[in-house]
């Protein structure tokens, strides 16, 4: 997209620079640099808080968010004025969070280790299970039994030093249904200082305001072994700037695996997030996957990246993909909602994007009157009429937006359509959700997935925690391949105790 991402990008460059003139007077605020991990119980209650107006400083469509973030946004809620049903929710997250609200240590030899939580996760599939199999951190479970068990836990130097880990063993571990392995799931270091975060190790990313999916970057694949910078706490520009909002800019690169098209080729993103009112959110995302084996990189190559210049030529550095997302809350009495979309091209037509893909949604906290009930729907595309196997597909990169065989973005992949419903229903025994979501996909030959769950999580104690679930897919045509049809049923249980 050379004119429409040329002039983003020219802004990224002017606003990086004043982040970091701007990113100074905050030397007071620097904390813990760990994070929520993606796919963490905290971003549902943190969206149900935002539905409520009670967190009006908060960008949540760029996730990771940092602890130290969290439990800013747990004080600006607390602040507020809190339905009965959002004070449950933030003196949940004060007893879940209740370090990282304390004092923190400003020397830089001080150090402070935390067991975050232990757990184990027993699934029984009767078939090859599918909803099971996608926004998991690439982890593929199948037919029969799988066991996880793991933990993880973070380790502070001060308050501008924080390392994370997060082992587990899985049993068994891969497509082929056999062994055991211990595998990192996520583990890096983070650095911050003045507002300014580096980020670098194994960690998983979410960019966009989608809760099933989203067009450029989810957890449906493995994690990442990255570096990455952001500045953790939004904040607004001086002089006449203020009026942009808050903002928050956040870039990576890491390398793909080796086993592709172009071994070990790298991938970088950018993306701006701008809140010009507590109730609306903005975000503006890119990312590019160059270089590789037997491609050459150089200082040119890198530019064209940076300036998205030379695409859709001769010699073009990559494969570039761009989005704009928005989210809105709508603070009604009668009704409280939110509602979000997110519209994505795959290339460039008169400096605009075309071959777009999107998604949109809508969210109601206590849904008709029923204080205890949070609805969802979300719908999103990528089947373009004319134009067949565009999303996540490359003519150079040929294996195409994939990072071990999983699609980085939406996991429905190309020429799919994907509706997915929820509802969830917090008890005084605990939260059910009932999920029901329809996908097809392919052209010729339809692929078509229907799936439905029932799941329900529980408190045992202050400290330990049930959930429990039975999942069902019924495909038809998988893969393209007609009449080849499975249905899958799947029972999982799973135990946490926090420290």
């Amino acid at each position: 997209m050379p004119l429409f991402e040329r002039d983003l990008v020219r802004r990224f460059f002017c606003l990086s620079f004043l982040l970091t003139l701007s990113a100074f007077p905050s030397l007071a605020q620097s904390a813990d640099s760990t994070h929520v991990p993606v796919g963490s119980w905290i971003y549902p209650a943190l969206e149900r808080l935002d539905a409520e107006g009670l967190i009006g400083s908060g960008i949540l469509m760029n996730r990771p968010i940092s602890r130290a973030e969290l439990a800013r946004l747990i004080k600006e809620a607390d602040s507020g004025e809190p339905s009965p049903k959002a004070s449950r929710v933030i003196e949940r997250l004060k007893r879940e969070f209740a370090s990282d609200n304390g004092p923190s240590s400003s020397r830089f030899q001080s150090m402070e280790a935390d067991m975050h939580d232990v757990g184990v996760r027993y699934i029984y599939s009767d078939g090859g299970p599918y909803l099971l199999n996608v926004n998991n951190r690439g982890d593929v479970l199948v037919n029969g039994s799988n066991f996880r068990a793991g933990f993880s836990g973070s380790a502070d130097f001060g308050r501008h030093l924080g390392f994370f880990l997060n082992p587990e063993i899985r049993f068994p571990e891969g497509a082929s249904g056999e062994g055991q392995e211990v595998v990192l799931v996520e583990g890096y270091g983070s650095l911050n200082f003045w507002n300014i975060e580096l980020t670098a190790g194994r960690q998983a990313l979410w960019w966009g305001p989608g809760a099933h999916g989203a067009l450029l970057l989810s957890d449906n694949a493995r994690p990442f072994d990255l570096i990455k910078l952001t500045n953790p706490q939004p904040f607004a520009l001086p002089w006449i700037f203020r009026h942009i909002g808050l903002l928050k800019l956040t870039g990576f690169v890491t390398m793909l695996e080796e086993d592709r098209d172009f071994a070990n080729p790298y991938l970088a993103g950018l993306r701006l997030d701008l809140k010009p009112h507590q109730y609306v959110s903005i975000g503006f995302s890119r990312v590019a996957i160059f270089g590789g084996a037997g491609r050459h990189v150089d200082a040119g190559v890198v530019w064209d990246v940076i300036t998205a210049g030379n695409e859709n030529v001769a010699g073009e550095p990559g494969n570039q993909i761009a989005s704009i997302d928005a989210k809105v809350v709508l603070p009604f009495s009668f009704q409280k909602a939110v509602i979000y979309a997110e519209l994505g091209g795959e290339d460039e037509a008169g400096a605009l994007p075309s071959r777009v893909a999107y998604l949109m949604g809508a969210y109601l906290p206590g849904a008709f009157g029923f204080e205890r009930l949070d609805l969802r729907v979300e719908y999103a595309q990528t089947y373009i009429g004319k134009y067949p196997g565009m999303w996540y597909n490359h003519h150079v990169y040929t294996t195409g937006y994939t990072y071990d065989g999983r699609v980085i973005g939406h996991h429905m992949g190309t020429d799919a359509k994907d509706l997915f419903l929820s509802a969830v229903y917090e008890s005084p025994w605990g939260d059910f959700e009932a999920i029901l979501d329809m996908e097809s996909s392919g052209r010729a030959v339809k692929s078509s997935t229907r799936s439905a769950a029932l799941t329900w999580s529980g408190a045992l104690n202050q400290k330990a925690a049930l959930s429990l679930g039975y999942y069902f897919d019924r495909r038809t045509n998988i893969d393209g391949v007609a009449e080849d049809d499975e249905d899958s049923h799947g029972l999982m249980a799973g135990l946490k105790v926090d420290f």
